[in-house]
């Protein structure tokens, strides 16, 4: 095994870490004393992702995050590894849970399900030290992937599938966010959420044949009764959107935390006047409180957004047709219309 920060290692090996299994690696200088049989070659698949266009670590607000933590005290820097720890675990199990539904029969796609489950345990293995360890840093490797030291172990935050990683580093930005004060905007879940609704897509149709509909590249989409006032629709569905994004990423956040949704319990009521909406989460009435004023005032928009939040929580693409109230594009939320005239 060569060395982490060379990227023809990784090159070299970069077929065979599609399909081996993945662990956790102890580092000796240079060297990887290995835990099972092909630990380095897998969490070298981390240069593979970035190696094409290497990362300067201050040009994002998840680089910025590092940044922060790498000078924080030994308490942030256990506190965020155990959070970015349990942020690997989980999208490893949605992973192997999304490969035994695909049920391929190929003894290859048996052997990463099995080696996935092994890498797993091992993570967890590795996490559970994490509260004794005396020696925690987090290092930035010239390539742009991070990799985190715990006792002299080390690991690589990389997600399962490489179209995943942007959404894996964002799940844990959020999440570090409220461990330390971030510096730009972005700290906030409502910040983070609208500047990566930026690089969403939005497209009008219109046909003889159907109504006009607004999609969104996120798998959003608005449909409307008629032509009439497409200027006032539009708001009130970027409105929608946006909050069901919202929603999604505080979903996200109680998940993280080690919390989770009871689908069957979900709701989101309006609270007094003037305050944030809440989101309740499951039977015994945990919520958490966002600012949702038009989903608070229409139910059928977020019980049909179900599905879709439950895709995008597991890292799937879905899509939703949200059916517009007409309400909505022309009175604030929580206004009702003048029923004497």
């Amino acid at each position: 095994m060569g060395d982490l920060s060379g990227r023809s290692t990784a090159t070299r090996h970069g077929r065979a870490a599609l399909t081996s299994s993945m662990t956790v690696f102890r580092a000796r200088g240079t060297r990887c004393e290995l835990w099972s049989a092909s630990v380095c070659v897998i969490l070298l698949l981390g240069t593979i992702a970035h190696a094409a266009s290497p990362i300067d670590p201050n040009a994002s607000s998840f680089g910025k995050l590092i940044e922060t933590l790498k000078a924080s005290d030994l308490n942030i820097r256990r506190q965020f590894t155990q959070l970015a720890l349990s942020t690997l675990i989980e999208a490893n199990r949605v992973e192997i849970q999304r490969a035994h539904q695909l049920g391929s029969p190929m003894s290859s796609a048996t052997r990463w399900e099995v080696g996935a489950a092994t890498y797993v345990s091992h993570l967890e293995q590795f996490a559970a030290t994490i509260p004794t360890a005396q020696e925690i840093e987090i290092v930035t490797e010239p390539y742009g992937a991070v990799r985190l030291s715990i006792d002299h172990a080390q690991v690589i935050l990389s997600a399962p599938r490489l179209s995943l990683q942007q959404e894996f580093e964002r799940t844990i930005l959020l999440a570090g966010c409220e461990i330390v004060t971030c510096e730009d905007s972005s700290s906030t879940l409502a910040a983070a959420v609208a500047a990566q609704s930026l690089g969403v897509r939005r497209e009008w149709s219109f046909s003889d044949q159907g109504p006009p509909l607004l999609s969104a590249s996120d798998g959003l989409h608005c449909v409307f009764l008629d032509n009439r006032h497409l200027r006032l629709k539009e708001a009130a569905c970027d409105a929608l959107m946006q909050e069901l994004r919202l929603a999604a990423e505080g979903l996200r956040a109680v998940i993280q935390h080690g919390g989770g949704v009871d689908w069957n319990a979900f709701k989101i009521v309006q609270a007094a006047a003037g305050e944030s909406q809440q989101v309740v989460v499951d039977r015994s009435g945990t919520t958490f409180d966002l600012d949702l004023p038009y989903l608070g005032t229409d139910e059928t928009v977020w019980r049909g957004a179900i599905p879709w939040l439950q895709a995008r929580l597991r890292g799937y693409n879905a899509n939703y047709m949200i059916k517009v109230p007409e309400r909505m594009a022309y009175l604030p939320p929580g206004v009702e219309p003048d029923q004497s005239e």
